[in-house]
């Protein structure tokens, strides 16, 4: 299959300056239709399926299918208080907020900052504990990274691992076979991967500046809402794992069909967004198809997704998704980050792109071809 419509899109957003390339991966049924990179990565290399992107926070939902492995192993429950898995919150504002709460962006707490990446985990962590802020029910504010750097401790804590990062791997990456993928990069001189960064970009005007992301601390510091690595292919195993009902391509069973009914179903609904400035409908880390709220929802996944589509966009870079209506995961992750009103016309077009070429943007279409429909559906 050609996409000769997403191709179009990517190349013109090349020469808009808005990223020098874009890499992005699309399966239907868990049959791969794309997996390639387009452009260049760096001023040598161009872009390829292996080349490692920036998810941002697009990698949010892995922590929270951590979280539900480890209520399945009857190590906490996804309602209770964080002050019960976590001693250090005991006594703050935090100690009374849930881990639903906390993966649904439901805490009452505004945006706050943790210092990452120049603070160490720890120091983030006591940072975030001794904010000033004070939580308000009637926020609803989508937290970027805070309290997330929160889940993460439950993960580590819980695992008893030296670091998030280990902790992640070992209840999702390495299950998933997601192994080309980290949340920050550790300094092994001998990590192959590091031939595979691409520059990152900020756009100022029309020119693109080199973005301090691309390496240093920004690279190796873990951040569970916002610095997972990869090629986007591994995200879409995550994707099709999901819409298999938490069953993996061999059969085994990753997460319970009820776990993956919570993290996808609405928990918030309807609300106006302080971070976002939109109503957004949100799971447990997954931003849920929200276009009834307005066509201009921030981080959408366009106009023909279904109503069941679940997912989580990346901060000016990325998104990925899965329409169980069709059987369809999609990951996708750029180079350039091009300011949010040129990032949201960016994504709504790649994805609509998407939706057009595989001929899935009428219901005529979506008849004709048959896809798979989710049981939900049915």
């Amino acid at each position: 299959m050609a996409f000769e419509q997403l191709q179009a899109v990517i190349n013109d957003g090349i020469t808009k300056r808005q990223h020098t390339c874009v890499q992005i991966c699309v399966s239907v049924n868990d049959r791969t239709q794309l997996n390639a990179g387009f452009g260049k990565a760096t001023d040598q290399i161009p872009a390829s399926a292996e080349t490692v992107m920036l998810w941002r926070s697009a990698g949010k939902p892995l922590t929270v299918a951590g979280i539900l492995c480890l209520a399945e192993q009857g190590e906490l429950a996804i309602g209770d208080l964080l002050g019960r898995h976590l001693p250090a919150v005991q006594g703050t504002q935090f100690e009374q907020i849930t881990l639903t709460q906390l993966m649904s962006h439901d805490t009452g707490l505004p945006a706050l900052e943790t210092g990452w990446p120049e603070s160490d985990w720890y120091k983030t962590l006591d940072g975030i504990l001794k904010t000033p802020q004070q939580r308000d029910p009637k926020i609803n504010a989508y937290q970027p990274q805070a309290t997330w750097f929160l889940l993460g401790e439950v993960l580590r804590h819980k695992t008893q691992a030296h670091t998030f990062a280990e902790a992640l791997e070992t209840l999702v990456l390495d299950p998933l076979s997601m192994n080309r993928t980290s949340c920050g990069f550790s300094e092994h001189a001998g990590d192959a991967r590091y031939k595979l960064l691409p520059d990152l970009f900020f756009r100022k005007g029309t020119d693109l500046f080199r973005s301090d992301l691309s390496d240093g601390r920004a690279l190796q510091s873990a951040s569970p809402g916002g610095n997972m690595r990869g090629p986007v292919s591994d995200l879409v195993l995550f994707y099709e794992m999901l819409l298999r009902r938490g069953v993996l391509a061999d059969g085994q069973s990753f997460l319970k069909e009820t776990s993956v009914e919570l993290m996808t179903q609405r928990h918030r609904v309807g609300r106006f967004d302080q971070t976002l400035q939109h109503k957004v409908d949100m799971g447990l880390g997954c931003v849920l198809d929200s276009k009834h709220h307005g066509p201009m929802v921030p981080y959408g996944f366009g106009q023909f997704s279904s109503k069941l589509t679940f997912g989580h966009g990346g901060a000016q870079c990325s998104m990925g998704f899965a329409d169980p209506a069709h059987g369809l995961a999609v990951a996708w992750s750029s180079n350039g980050f091009c300011s949010e009103p040129q990032h949201q016309r960016r994504n709504r077009a790649i994805n609509e792109a998407i939706y057009k070429d595989l001929g899935l943007h009428s219901s005529h279409q979506q008849r004709k071809h048959g896809f798979r429909r989710n049981p939900r559906t049915q």
